[in-house]
């Protein structure tokens, strides 16, 4: 059986074209699946972008609230610079309030707190240290625990009582107290603190 050359040209023809077709759609399929993967893998990227954004917004106001909250509690300003008026104001006060018939006091100069470890220097905080010497006659032994408690509660202040020492005043013995003289006399030793970020 013979077949017509229109026929065959027809036949031919509708090959070539489904053939094509088929090409095409293959090139197209394998063009799709690389960009599917290319944008699954830019989807996942997004994702894990976004996840680490979410992080960062989140930190952001963790810093933010303890920046305020730094501020509010420990300003830098206030502690770069010794103010020695206003701790000889508050000394005061305390001898006021607890009627201490006597209070004498010592600061020396600032001079660079030595630490061993040199971490607080390594962050970029100098810290300096003055030493103040604080001579007080006192009633009764009761009385510097009062005084004491005062000097913690100076504020704008960072400072650490180091030390205290007793010495009885003008008893002849034991069962002598002069009711309207000072009985003790109480020296104290305070470390105030200032530093300077950067």
């Amino acid at each position: 059986m013979q077949v017509s050359t229109g026929k065959y040209n027809i036949l031919l023809a509708s090959s070539v074209v489904v053939v094509t077709a088929i090409i095409i759609c293959v090139v197209f399929y394998e063009s799709y699946q690389t960009k599917l993967v290319h944008y699954q893998k830019l989807n996942t990227q997004l994702n894990k972008e976004s996840k680490r954004f979410s992080k960062l917004d989140d930190m952001s106001l963790l810093a933010a609230e303890y920046q305020e909250r730094f501020n509010s509690y420990m300003p830098v300003e206030q502690y770069e610079n010794e103010n020695r008026l206003y701790w000889l104001d508050s000394l005061e006060k305390i001898r006021s309030v607890h009627k201490i018939p006597r209070l004498s006091y010592s600061i020396s100069a600032r001079k660079p707190y030595l630490y061993d470890d040199g971490i607080i220097s390594d962050k970029g905080v100098k810290v300096s240290v003055s030493d103040v010497s604080l001579k007080m006659n006192l009633m009764h032994e009761a009385d510097l625990m009062a005084v004491i408690d005062s000097i913690n509660k100076i504020k704008k202040s960072i400072h650490v009582l180091s030390s205290c020492q007793l010495k009885r005043l003008g008893l002849l013995n034991k069962e002598t107290v002069i009711m309207s003289a000072p009985n003790i006399e109480a020296t104290c030793n305070v470390k105030w603190y200032t530093f300077k970020v950067g």
